[in-house]
């Protein structure tokens, strides 16, 4: 049904949101030579440049 699929994709997109939030707290972690500037980078190509991709193929 259109309700079970759409909490199917809510948990998809909620598990993906944490591993991606995960990756980049790492990330920072284990680099000490990147800052801010380039942690902010690494998040605007995640959400934006991302989205703008899924547009596309769509």
């Amino acid at each position: 049904t259109v309700r079970s699929k759409a909490s199917s994709l809510r948990a998809n997109l909620e598990h993906s949101l944490k591993e991606a939030v995960y990756n980049l707290l790492s990330w920072v972690r284990d680099n000490d030579d990147r800052g801010v500037d380039d942690l902010m980078k690494e998040i605007d190509h995640l959400f934006v440049h991302s989205t703008a991709d899924a547009n596309v193929q769509s």
